[in-house]
């Protein structure tokens, strides 16, 4: 497979193997190739972001797509951790209100962060006497002690 920028920008791909090329041209594919790779090239400037990086290693092709870069405006809108296990907190505890079999995959779903920050949010709970949990791991239930 070769690659190569032509003046006007375009890009083209050429495929060394001819009958893969006469394949192509059977099911009528040929007509559409270097769109994809374009259209992602396109999506890039539009975006602001840096042009992807094409690698041609033995057979294979590699794209290495970038990220933008994250705006001074955007770090701080990040939660305050302090906030967000207060957040999170309040909507454990409205959870395990209306639902006290709710397991901590669930609860994790429900409000939109991992299991991990469930599990640390149910032990502060417990140890700051908010919850209890009654009964086996596995037929138990959540208690709002608060």
């Amino acid at each position: 497979m070769r690659f190569a920028n032509t003046a006007g920008g375009r890009l083209i791909v050429g495929i060394d193997n001819p009958k893969v090329t006469e394949a192509f041209k059977q099911m009528d594919l040929h007509e559409s190739w270097g769109t994809g790779l374009k259209r992602i090239r396109e999506s890039c400037e539009e975006l602001g972001i840096q042009e992807p990086e094409l690698q041609e290693i033995g057979d294979m092709l590699r794209v290495n797509l970038f990220r933008p870069p994250v705006l001074a405006s955007q770090a701080q809108k990040r939660m305050p951790a302090s906030e967000f296990a207060q957040n999170t907190d309040r909507a454990i505890i409205a959870l395990l209100e209306e639902n006290s079999h709710f397991s901590r995959k669930e609860l994790a779903k429900e409000i939109g962060v991992s299991e991990s920050s469930v599990y640390r949010r149910l032990a502060a709970l417990r140890k700051a006497g908010a919850i209890k949990y009654q009964g086996k791991t596995s037929d138990g239930y959540w208690v709002v002690l608060r």
